[in-house]
């Protein structure tokens, strides 16, 4: 049960935390990674709770925020690996853009390194107008489980529209079989 849960202003929309919940009943992951945080991570959390052994990293770059949503996502004194991770310029060349990608990105301290998810949520750090949220890319494909969903939030934006292409045609050029499709609502999810 969750207390409180919003899906106006900024919070995660009804269609995000509906595919969401899908994806987390019907497949079952075992390892999640969360990029950003907010409504979703409450409903990670109770995810969590009734699944321990779950893996769960969410990352989030406003300290402050981690500390209020670390208080709803704790449930009989334990929480998920839910980190503030503040935000540092990062380039990389990405293999799907074929070009030199320069944005902020998550302090990842070696959190990553050597892991898969088998879901992925990117609703993180704030968007931009070109390659938003791309810093996930210089990780694609190390962290993808051999089964995987990776869900992308505000897809109608053309900063992450971007991101999204080079996501598909990096998963293309390193063979990684994959289906891609839409979710409409008040904004789009991929």
């Amino acid at each position: 049960r969750i207390e409180d849960l919003y899906f106006d202003g900024a919070a995660a929309n009804p269609s995000l935390m509906l595919l969401l919940w899908k994806c987390l009943h019907l497949c079952r992951p075992q390892s999640i990674l969360e990029l950003g945080s907010g409504q979703t991570t409450k409903l990670l959390g109770l995810y969590y709770r009734d699944n321990p052994a779950v893996e769960i990293l969410t990352l989030e770059q406003d300290g402050r925020w981690v500390e209020i949503l670390r208080t709803a996502t704790t449930h009989d004194g334990r929480c998920h690996d839910y980190c503030h991770a503040p935000l540092k310029p990062t380039s990389f060349v990405n293999l799907g853009a074929q070009t030199k990608i320069e944005t902020d990105w998550y302090s990842v301290n070696g959190k990553l390194v050597g892991r898969t998810f088998d879901l992925i949520l990117v609703d993180g750090p704030n968007g931009s107008n070109r390659y938003s949220r791309s810093g996930v890319l210089e990780w694609v494909p190390q962290i993808l489980a051999g089964s995987f969903v990776v869900i992308f939030d505000d897809a109608e934006r053309y900063g992450e529209i971007m991101t999204i292409e080079a996501f598909e045609k990096t998963l293309q050029a390193s063979h990684v079989p994959y289906v891609g499709f839409d979710v409409n609502g008040v904004t789009r999810q991929y």
